[in-house]
């Protein structure tokens, strides 16, 4: 049964408290500072009621939506919301983001573009998440624009919102640290909780015809087959023992805990990218486990500290480094490891413990049944097992 309008809004506007919350709890875990979120009201009106909250300078995101919500909404950061925002990404000094907050300018503003919009890339990557994992209908999220300074004179021209379209705005205050709170908003235009129409009668059969379809031909092959003369089972011959076969046979009665490495190379879940890779470097180490040595709460790599760094922190583009590149080295580690943890027992047999690997990759933590961390297993210490 096809969901109605009103149960659309209704749940949209309820999971858009879990999105504001969740990203507030992504913020914290990559830099480390303590932000809350709170609704303050739900509102319908018009671009006019929305100017009343935000007469200065304001940060508007547009964002797509398929799915359940379609067409595009908007979140809004206002001009204290912003330069937060924007200071928090670039690490700026307490005293510096205070003043922009009161006094600060568009062209200021236009300046920290790049922390802003990456702001609202993180705020919307957070709403697509929450709206995946809790609508079965949703598709995707995806930021198509970010306008910087006053909206209001021509909101169709600037965001590409009608001044005469019905909205839905809910308002959140945040506070993050020992900042002043600030406001943001999230805006349905009331078209985007349409539903889309039910599947015609003629497109509702079509499947059940393919279904007939293929039942035919698999009766069809069934026959064929059937009628197929056998062919004579080959006999099998036992394979002699040699001590290449005994090798093998050895090799595969080995058991997680034979062949995990057991040096393994700690760090805290509050330790940033740079030292991670510090860390990484200095000792060799393929990956990382962050936790506590008797509680492993995610897995970092290589490969993850390189990802979560800028590409303009490399020597080839140094050139065109800028402050929120830097910043990317203070991010914690607790907001890119993997988790939750792939945990195999000593006693998992070999076969199980690759299985795995070649499934999930990365590597497996070999726990005890108390939960006490004993070591790793990789692709790596297969090899080196082998190869022995």
């Amino acid at each position: 049964m096809i969901a109605t309008q009103t149960d659309i809004r209704t749940e949209t506007l309820r999971l858009a408290t879990d999105a504001f919350e969740a990203f507030c709890a992504d913020i914290e875990a990559m830099f480390g500072i303590g932000i809350k979120c709170q609704t303050k009201e739900q509102q319908s009106g018009n671009a006019d009621s929305l100017q009343k909250h935000f007469k200065k300078l304001c940060a508007v995101n547009t964002v797509k939506a398929q799915g359940a919500v379609n067409g595009s909404f908007y979140l809004l950061l206002g001009q204290e919301a912003l330069f937060t925002m924007a200071g928090i990404f670039v690490m700026l000094p307490e005293k510096k983001i205070l003043e922009s907050r009161k006094f600060g300018t568009e062209s200021q503003a236009q300046a920290m573009s790049d922390a802003i919009k990456e702001a609202g890339n993180l705020l919307v990557g957070t709403w697509d998440r929450v709206f995946r994992e809790n609508v079965p209908s949703h598709k995707h999220f995806l930021q198509t624009g970010t306008f910087i300074g006053n909206p209001w004179q021509n909101t169709e021209k600037h965001i590409g919102l009608a001044k005469d379209a019905v909205l839905n705005a809910c308002f959140y205050e945040l506070t993050a640290g020992e900042f002043p709170p600030f406001e943001c908003c999230v805006v349905f235009p009331e078209s985007v909780f349409v539903p889309e129409p039910e599947a015609t009668t003629e497109e509702k059969t079509q499947e059940p015809e393919s279904a007939a379809v293929k039942e035919v031909v698999q009766n069809n092959a069934v026959e064929n087959s059937q009628k197929q003369p056998q062919q004579p089972v080959a006999s099998i011959n036992p394979i002699p023992a040699s001590g290449e076969n005994v090798k093998v046979f050895q090799i595969l009665d080995l058991k997680a805990l034979d062949i995990m490495n057991s040096d393994i190379k700690w760090c805290d879940p509050g330790c940033t990218v740079e030292k991670a890779m510090e860390q990484m470097q200095q000792t060799r180490a393929d990956y990382l486990l962050v936790g506590s040595e008797q509680k492993a709460q995610g897995v970092v790599a290589m490969s993850d500290l390189s990802a979560a760094m800028s590409i303009y922190l490399r020597p080839m583009f140094a050139k065109w480094k800028r402050e929120l590149d830097e910043a990317t080295l203070r991010i914690r580690v607790q907001a890119i490891m993997s988790k939750p943890v792939r945990c195999v027992l000593p006693d998992t047999p070999l076969d199980v413990v690759a299985e795995k690997i070649v499934r999930l990759g990365g590597c497996l933590v070999v726990m005890d049944i108390n939960g006490k961390t004993l070591g790793i297993v990789t692709s790596k210490d297969f090899l080196t097992r082998f190869l022995r």
